[in-house]
């Protein structure tokens, strides 16, 4: 999975950098008509962001993320997932990942570090993170409009819980994170 991760992250940097070059361009004429570049011929998603992880810690950011239109499990094998209720909200996007990969950093997030997230249209939004929690969906069902309250921009991402876990038992238990614009 890990080699299957880096080589679609290369190959959706490219896709990515070809759909922010169109779409820039488009937004630049005045009519934005967002084009979908696929990272290969027969993929069924494609590029819609980029995350990038700002550790307090680290002197340099960590290399980008790409984010896809979709959070199925084919499209979470390349890359964490936009989830369909993002589109529900104006002020709340949600994007899911596998916990040992793309979205492993999850692991060492702390209150102090930040996590920047660029859209297809250019533009880039630092957030601060607010709140990093366990939970189980088993018992507690993940209510968004706990989230979905702040008047601006928010950042759910979701990721399997505990890392590197290989227990089906654990299944049901999330890693949260939620951020909102700097």
């Amino acid at each position: 999975m890990l080699i299957k991760a880096e080589v679609g992250q290369h190959l959706l940097t490219l896709a990515w950098q070809q759909t922010l070059k169109q779409n820039i361009a488009e937004d630049i004429s005045g009519l934005l008509r967002i084009k979908q570049v696929k990272p290969w011929p027969w993929a069924d998603f494609h590029p819609v962001g980029q995350l990038t992880f700002a550790f307090a810690n680290e002197q340099v950011e960590r290399k980008p993320t790409i984010v896809l239109n979709s959070d199925s499990g084919q499209a979470l094998a390349f890359g964490p997932g936009l989830h369909g209720l993002s589109l529900a909200s104006d002020n709340l996007t949600i994007i899911s990942g596998h916990n040992d990969s793309v979205f492993s950093p999850l692991a060492t997030l702390s209150y102090a570090d930040t996590i920047s997230y660029q859209t297809i249209n250019g533009k880039r939004q630092t957030y601060h993170i607010q709140s990093l929690e366990v939970v189980d969906l088993a018992k507690q069902p993940l209510m968004l409009t706990d989230f979905d309250t702040a008047t601006k921009p928010s950042l759910l991402l979701i990721t399997c819980f505990p890392f590197q876990g290989r227990s089906r038992q654990d299944s049901s238990l999330r890693y949260l994170v939620y951020a909102q614009a700097l």
